[in-house]
């Protein structure tokens, strides 16, 4: 029996109370029964299928709030670069300056 409960709180340690609870209450809904409409004992196992498939939609969300930041820093990020890079003038007079400073200097000098 020792052994049995220890397996219990192996595989179900990571789950609050309430989780279990409302795990439990489902597998009495609608778990296995046996033609004369006993209920199965469930192992532990059972429950921890049931808490995994209910807590799906809520990694799903936090999954997609997740994707949807990323997205938003990453179009940020964008927004930034290309607000750093000089315009079509700057640009231009940058060459120019350029142009300027190599023409200006002694020959033999690059």
């Amino acid at each position: 029996m020792a052994i049995d409960l220890e397996c219990w709180l192996d595989v179900l340690e990571v789950y609050s109370d309430e989780e279990i609870r409302r795990a439990w209450a489902e597998y009495q809904r609608s778990g296995p029964r046996s033609a004369r409409g006993v209920l199965y004992k469930p192992d532990p196992g059972a429950l921890y299928q049931i808490i995994e498939r209910n807590r799906a939609p809520a990694r799903e969300a936090e999954y997609r709030k997740m994707m949807e930041s990323i997205k938003t820093e990453e179009a940020q990020a964008e927004a930034e670069r290309r607000a750093s890079l000089p315009t079509y003038e700057r640009a231009k007079e940058i060459l120019r300056e350029v142009a300027a400073a190599k023409t200006d200097k002694p020959d033999g000098d690059v």
